[in-house]
């Protein structure tokens, strides 16, 4: 039997360079489709800098040969109180666990694949089951993201998730779990040209000087019916990628909006929408307190200790160096420009 062709290319994250391979065409075109603007020239950084993501189609490769091993702590399994809705994704159950002994993870995505990760080591591999039949949304913006998300958190870079858009140099947050307003947000504003950085997950650092960085992170933009029929340019639109999201069209950002692509800022507001029935659109400022419990269910998700802790501290300095605000969207949602600016 013929050996399977490997798939392999080199992003780069912002200073951190990723090396993702994978034997499965399927796989592959759906996490280089998510990672194309990190494209990077053939430069290596420093091995210590560098991450590893392996993804098979059979677990026959794997180190783990598709068995969790005995003698792990679970840390985590779903149900049907949480928060996100993880069959909505083909997924029937998601796990977690952990090996005290060498703090290697394992995270089982019910029949559907298993992989172990190491954010010491910079390193990731496992199996997807079917990759063929399964929504290349699924493999790039649920089980890729978790594992290159953890894998961050190592280095000190912690996905946000958020949208998030800059102007001169100044970054504009927009929280929320789906339906809120954030995309719609998002996208009000960098068609009056504001930059774009991310729709769902840009990502926060402490610069080398200890200041907070919001980096770019811009993948494809999902938008409901709701916000197509908003905006002109996106009812006239035809060029919808296909098959990323079944609940919701999906179009890169700079075809639609040439040069609006950003690579950092620095965090100066926060605003948290809000959908309304309202005619027009208004500011309310949130207490810091309040906006504290609000954003970090949005993006606090840490398994080990000491990443928990510098997650929440950098979460905690982000709110106490940006002003916040609630923003209820009314019917006049394409002056939120001049919204913003108002307090910018």
């Amino acid at each position: 039997m013929s050996k399977k062709v490997l798939f392999k290319e080199t992003y780069f994250i912002h200073g951190i360079s990723l090396k993702f391979t994978s034997n499965n065409r399927n796989i592959f075109s759906a996490v280089n489709g998510l990672l194309q603007y990190f494209l990077s020239p053939k430069t290596p950084s420093p091995p210590s800098e560098g991450l590893t993501i392996t993804f098979f189609d059979n677990h026959d490769n794997t180190a783990h040969q598709g068995i969790i091993p005995a003698g792990l702590k679970l840390l985590y399994s779903s149900s049907e109180e949480d928060l996100f809705d993880i069959k909505e994704f083909g997924i029937d159950k998601m796990s977690l666990y952990v090996n005290e002994d060498d703090f290697t993870y394992y995270v089982a995505f019910g029949t559907t694949g298993l992989f172990s990760y190491s954010m010491k080591k910079g390193v990731a591999e496992g199996y997807l089951r079917g990759p063929e039949a399964i929504n290349p949304n699924l493999i790039s913006s649920f089980v890729f993201i978790f594992l290159l998300a953890e894998l961050l958190k190592g280095k000190g870079y912690f996905l946000a998730h958020c949208s998030g858009v800059e102007k001169n140099g100044q970054g504009i947050i927009f929280p929320g779990f789906s339906g809120a307003g954030k995309t719609t947000s998002c996208v009000a504003l960098i068609r009056q040209g504001y930059g774009f950085l991310g729709d769902d997950r840009p990502i926060l650092r402490y610069n080398k000087s200890g200041g907070l960085e919001l980096l770019s992170f811009p993948e494809p933009i999902d938008v409901t019916d709701y916000t197509i029929r908003l905006f002109p340019e996106l009812k006239n639109y035809r060029l919808f990628l296909d098959n990323r999201n079944l609940r919701k069209q999906s179009f890169n950002a700079e075809e639609l909006y040439p040069g609006s692509t950003r690579d950092s800022c620095v965090p100066k507001l926060i605003l948290f929408p809000e959908i309304s029935a309202v005619k027009k659109s208004s500011l309310e400022v949130f207490p810091k307190s309040e906006a504290l419990k609000t954003f970090l269910p949005h993006s606090l998700l840490a398994f080990d200790k000491e990443i928990a802790r510098k997650h929440f501290d950098i979460i905690f300095d982000l709110i106490q160096s940006t002003d916040c605000y609630k923003v209820k969207l009314g019917a006049d949602i394409q002056s939120l420009p001049v919204l913003v600016e108002s307090v910018l």
